[in-house]
Formats: C-alpha cells, sequence, structure tokens
C-alpha cells in the first residue's frame, strides 16, 4: 500500500469563492490538515498587476490556525490575466501580475507558484502562442529566481484551453525555457483527459516534477475523492514508485460544493487516510 504523510497533503480553496478567509482556514484546520494551497482572489487574497493586498495578514492568519501555506496559485483563468498573449498590453499586464504573484508566493512562505499557460483567444495560431508563452515564462523565471520559489506549470483540460493539453507540449514548453526554476505540476485531471498516467510523466520529466494536482475526476471535473472514476491508489503507487515526496494538492471546483465545502475537505481527508503514515513532514 502506498503512504503519504498528512504535511503533503495541501487543501486548496476554490470552493471556499463564497465564504471569507478566516472561515476556510478555521474549516480546514478544523478538518484535520496542515497544509493548505492558496488562491489568490477575493475574498481570500486581493491581488492585480499593481500589487497585493494584505499578503502579512493572510500568512498571519494562517499561521495562529497552524496551517502553512504550501503553494500559491494566482487566478489565471480571465482574459485579462493570461501568459502567451499576442496584444502587446494585455502581454505586459499579464507579465506583471505573475511577477506580483511570484512576489505574493515568497512574502507568504511558499516555495511552490501554481501557473497555467492558456494563451489569448481560441483563433490564435498554436505556434505563435507556443512562442510567446516562452517568452513570458522566461521572463518570469527571473521573478522567480529573484523570490527563491518554483513556478510549477499545469497542462490544460481540453475544456479550459487548446493549448498546452498534453504532456508532449509541455515537455516541448519546458525544454525550451530551459530554467530549472520553471518545472511541471502534474494534474490528474488534464493527464486523465489526455489519457496519460503518472509514470508516463515521470519518465518524461524525471525529477522535474514540482506539484501534483491530485483530484478525482470522470476524468473532466475536479472532484472529491470517491465522486469520480480515477484510481487514487494506482496513482498514489506510481507517485511513490518514482520517488515524488512533494505536496499533492486536493482542489475540488464543483457547483455541489460550494454551500458546504468543509464536507468536501473531510471527505477528502478521509479518503486520503488509509495512506497517512506517522513521521516527520516531507514536503
Amino acid at each position: 500500500m502506498p503512504r503519504v504523510h498528512l504535511d503533503q497533503l495541501a487543501a486548496a480553496g476554490r470552493h471556499y469563492r463564497y465564504f471569507s478567509l478566516d472561515t476556510m482556514l478555521q474549516d480546514q484546520a478544523l478538518a484535520g490538515y496542515k497544509t493548505i494551497e492558496l488562491i489568490g482572489w477575493s475574498p481570500h487574497l486581493l491581488m492585480d498587476e499593481n500589487g497585493v493586498l494584505d499578503v502579512r495578514e493572510v500568512r498571519r492568519k494562517a499561521e495562529e490556525a497552524e496551517l502553512r501555506i504550501g503553494a500559491f496559485v494566482p487566478e489565471a483563468g480571465a482574459y485579462n490575466y493570461r501568459l502567451g498573449q499576442e496584444d502587446p498590453e494585455l502581454s505586459g499586464r499579464s507579465r506583471r501580475y505573475f511577477a506580483k504573484a511570484c512576489e505574493a508566493t515568497r512574502q507568504l512562505g511558499a516555495k511552490v507558484m501554481l501557473v497555467s499557460c492558456l494563451g489569448g483567444t481560441y483563433d490564435q495560431d498554436s505556434a505563435r502562442v507556443f512562442g510567446q508563452t516562452v517568452r513570458d515564462l522566461q521572463q518570469l523565471s527571473y521573478a522567480a529566481q529573484d523570490c527563491g520559489i518554483t513556478l510549477a506549470v499545469k497542462t490544460n483540460a481540453w475544456n479550459t484551453a487548446r493549448v498546452f493539453n498534453t504532456l508532449p507540449e509541455l515537455v516541448d514548453l519546458l525544454a525550451a525555457v530551459d530554467s530549472t526554476r520553471v518545472q511541471a505540476c502534474l494534474d490528474t485531471i488534464a493527464m486523465a483527459d489526455a489519457g496519460e498516467t503518472p509514470t508516463q510523466w515521470f519518465d518524461a520529466l524525471g525529477g522535474a516534477i514540482a506539484h501534483v494536482q491530485l483530484d478525482d475526476g470522470r476524468p473532466e471535473g475536479r472532484l472529491v475523492w470517491g465522486d469520480g472514476l480515477l484510481p487514487l491508489e494506482r496513482y498514489l503507487l506510481e507517485l511513490e514508485d518514482h520517488g515524488y515526496r512533494g505536496l499533492l494538492g486536493l482542489a475540488p471546483d464543483d457547483s455541489r460544493y460550494l454551500f458546504d465545502p468543509n464536507s468536501a475537505d473531510r471527505r477528502n481527508l478521509e479518503a486520503l487516510r488509509p495512506y497517512l503514515c506517522d513521521g516527520e513532514a516531507i514536503a
């Protein structure tokens, strides 16, 4: 049976978007988590290309709840902030936004920032989007270096973007960027959507996987474990076999969880409880 440490499990907060930061932190601590992924949006942490509000206050509240912020996830789905855009004004604003997010990650005490590269509009040429994304990530890698953090780049499910949907696309992107500060995030939803496995990811990327987003699905969706069809134990075994010791982000984001998000967090933890082991944190 695969074994994971409690400190590796990072509860995210997308399903808490109708609740305050205080409620989210209190609920996740009471559910039994020690680590969280913080999402960069209001009401939890408001930010734009000009700056970020109340970073020290957010970190203080997390520490009071005895939670560490393991990863920061700036909102990347809105068209005004997307990596790989063609329009110079939008591209410049997006790079400033993500540079501010790097600084927020540092101030929050996290070591990893999750990045989605969604490009611009769907009618853009894919080759041009690739080149623009390489340019943006290379520039962003300098901000990550200055902040002492790692950028973890995800692939995208087919219904969220038309670019970077598969492992080979991500491998090409990371090779072109060529920075130790820009690595991969294995997202089980996008991975399963592309018909891939964790073993294929580790065979292709080796130790350049900085984060794992561990969610159930059908394979689409982002569900609590047990509400979807994905093989949790098999995935954990493959991660263990390849020596992965980083965070496992749990980010359910379905409308069924929006009005009782604490139940979703508790159910996720219960699904993973058979695999928990004692010992020091290894994330």
